[in-house]
C-alpha cells in the first residue's frame, strides 16, 4: 500500500492539474484549432497560460501587462489592478500551485536522467528573470508606446508557452495548415529556444520558472506580504538547514522571492517553525505529516532530563559561588568563579578561557608550593551566617592539612555543603 501511495499525486499536483484544466476549459477548440474569443477572455488568469492556445478561456497576465501600454489608461489600471490583487493575496505561491506551465516544467523534470542541482551558479542565473522582466516586460513595451505601437516583446521573443500552447496547437491542427507560410525567423529563434528551455526542464527543476520567467519575479516581490504561502517562525528556527536541502529552487531563506510556497519544507522541519499562513484553505494544518508517538515520546524525555541536569548544575554553580566568595578564593578583580579548568561541580566540568583567580590572603597559589592549614569546620560556620543556607548540612570534623586550591579545594569545599560521593 505505502508503494501505491508513492505513484499517487499530491494534493498540490492535482490543484495544477485542476488549474490547467479550468484555464483552458474550451475543450472544442482543441478539435477546431480555433481561438477562443468570449467574455471571459477579458479576465487575466494568475499563470502564464498564452492567449493564443485553442483552449484558453482568460488572457495572459503578461500578455495583457505589455499591451495595455499601448491601450487606453483604464486598461492599464484594469490589469495593473488584477496583477496587483493577484501578487498580494498569493505571491509566489501562485507559480507552485495555479501556474499550468509550471506542471509542464515539473512533469519535464520526472524524466530519468542525471539532475543539476542547486549551486552558487544557478543562484546568479536566478537573477536573470529581473532583467527579463525589466527590459521586455516594460521599457520595449513602454518605448513602443509612444509610437502608439503594441510590441509584448516577452511574448513575442520569448515566451515558450506561447511557442507550444499557441504555435505547435494550432500548427498541429490541420485546419491552421496555411499557418506554415507564415512562418519567419523569429518563430524559428523561438522554437530553437522553446527547444533549449524543454532540455533545461528536464535537467534542472522548473527551468525556466527560476531562470527566465518575468510574471514569477514580479509575483516574488509581494512573497513576504502575500496572504497565503509559507511562513517561517524565527523564534523556532535553529538553523539546521534541513528546509534548504529539501527545497529544489534557489531560496537563501523559506519564503524569500524565490520560494513558490510548494510546503515541501513543512514536513521536514524538526521544530515545526515552518507553517502556513493565512486562512488555511488550500492546505489544512494537519496535513502536515506528524512523527509517530514513540519518536515524541523520545524527545520529551530528552527534553526532560536535559532541563533536570540544567537545574541542578545552576544550582550546585550558586552555592560554590556563595562559599568561594565567603572563603575569600575569588577575588574583587578576577575573572569568573569557575576560570580553573580542573574545578570540577559532580556531573558537570565548567571550561572557560577566561583569566585564572587570584589566590585569596594568606595563601598561595598551589603551583608555587606554600602550604596553609584549613580547617572545614571554619568554612561550614562561615558559610552557615549567609542567608539561605540549608539548616541540614553538617560541619565536617576533621581538619585539612595541604594545598589549597585546584580539585582539593573543589572537593573540600563541596563535601562541605553536603554533597556526598565526591
Amino acid at each position: 500500500m505505502k508503494k501505491l501511495m508513492k505513484y499517487l499525486p499530491t494534493k498540490r499536483k492535482l490543484m495544477q492539474l485542476y488549474f490547467a484544466l479550468l484555464f483552458n476549459a474550451n475543450l472544442k477548440g482543441f478539435v477546431s484549432g480555433n481561438i477562443y474569443q468570449g467574455s471571459s477572455k477579458q479576465i487575466c488568469v494568475p499563470g502564464i497560460n498564452c492567449y493564443s492556445c485553442p483552449g484558453a478561456v482568460g488572457a495572459c497576465p503578461l500578455g495583457s501587462l505589455q499591451g495595455s501600454f499601448s491601450a487606453h489608461r483604464s486598461t492599464w489600471y484594469y490589469v495593473g489592478g488584477i496583477l496587483l490583487l493577484y501578487s498580494i493575496l498569493f505571491g509566489r505561491m501562485i507559480c507552485g500551485w495555479l501556474c499550468p506551465f509550471g506542471l509542464i516544467q515539473e512533469l519535464l523534470y520526472k524524466i530519468k536522467t542525471p539532475k543539476l542541482k542547486k549551486s552558487p551558479i544557478t543562484r546568479l542565473l536566478s537573477y536573470l528573470k529581473y532583467v527579463i522582466l525589466i527590459v521586455f516586460v516594460f521599457i520595449i513595451p513602454i518605448c513602443y508606446a509612444f509610437k502608439d505601437t503594441p510590441m509584448p516583446a516577452f511574448c513575442k521573443y520569448i515566451c515558450p508557452a506561447g511557442t507550444i500552447e499557441g504555435g505547435l496547437l494550432l500548427l498541429s491542427n490541420k485546419v491552421n495548415a496555411s499557418y506554415f507560410s507564415m512562418l519567419g525567423p523569429i518563430f524559428t529563434w523561438k522554437f530553437l529556444l522553446m527547444v533549449s528551455i524543454v532540455v533545461g526542464c528536464i535537467f534542472a527543476f522548473r527551468f525556466f520558472c527560476r531562470f527566465l520567467c518575468p510574471l514569477g519575479a514580479l509575483y516574488g516581490l509581494f512573497n513576504k506580504i502575500s496572504v497565503f504561502g509559507v511562513h517561517l517562525e524565527k523564534s523556532k528556527c535553529v538553523d539546521c538547514g534541513k528546509c534548504f536541502a529539501q527545497c529544489k529552487v534557489d531560496i537563501r531563506h523559506v519564503g524569500d522571492q524565490e520560494c513558490v510556497s510548494c510546503g515541501e519544507c513543512i514536513s521536514v522541519c524538526p521544530t515545526q517553525a515552518i507553517s502556513w499562513k493565512g486562512p488555511k484553505i488550500l492546505v489544512k494544518s494537519n496535513d502536515i505529516p506528524a512523527s509517530d508517538g514513540s519518536t515524541g515520546k523520545k524527545k520529551r524525555i530528552t527534553r526532560a532530563v536535559v532541563a533536570v541536569l540544567m537545574a541542578l548544575h545552576d544550582h550546585h554553580v550558586l552555592r560554590w559561588k556563595r562559599l568561594r566568595q565567603i572563603i575569600g578564593v575569588e577575588h574583587e578583580n578576577a575573572g569568573p568563579l569557575y576560570a580553573r579548568q580542573e574545578h570540577i561541580v559532580p556531573a558537570v566540568q565548567i571550561q572557560t578561557h577566561h583569566r585564572r583567580p587570584a589566590a585569596p590572603q594568606g595563601a598561595h597559589d598551589p603551583a608555587v608550593g606554600a602550604e596553609v592549614h584549613l580547617a572545614p569546620r571554619q568554612i561550614v560556620g562561615a558559610y552557615r551566617q549567609a542567608p539561605g543556607f540549608p539548616e541540614a548540612v553538617q560541619p565536617v570534623g576533621q581538619e585539612h592539612h595541604g594545598r589549597v586550591g585546584g580539585a582539593a579545594l573543589a572537593e573540600e569545599a563541596v563535601r562541605a555543603v553536603g554533597i556526598e560521593g565526591v
